[in-house]
């Protein structure tokens, strides 16, 4: 990944907000090649959830990428990726999915070993 920025503060102090700036600030300048995924991380956090949105805005940006030259057909999809992380989530599951993501540039999930990139 390129960039990872860590937003911390307060209930009402304006996250979500900066947030949400900065990601139209992406789209307009064209830093990112598709819509931005979104992912509550909630006491129901599933790593599956999380592969399997990623892996449908990745289709998403190949069938529009259909009728495009092959250069851009070829070219990398770059996506950004908000976690809207909640404090009653599961630290345990939570700490490994950002682990394997950043140190190792995967996403795995231990419950089924499902594994993507």
């Amino acid at each position: 990944f390129n960039t990872l920025e860590c937003v911390i503060g307060s209930s009402g102090s304006g996250k979500t907000h900066y947030i949400k700036k900065k990601l139209a600030d992406l789209r307009a300048n064209k830093k990112i090649t598709a819509d931005e995924i979104t992912i509550d991380v909630y006491e129901d956090f599933k790593v599956s959830k999380f592969i399997s949105n990623f892996r449908r805005v990745l289709h998403e940006v190949q069938l529009q990428r259909q009728d495009a030259t092959e250069e851009v057909k070829q070219s990398r999809i770059d996506l950004a990726v908000y976690f809207d992380i909640s404090p009653y989530c599961p630290f345990d599951i939570v700490s490994e999915f950002f682990e394997n993501f950043i140190y190792w540039g995967i996403f795995y999930d231990n419950d089924n070993g499902d594994m993507d990139y």
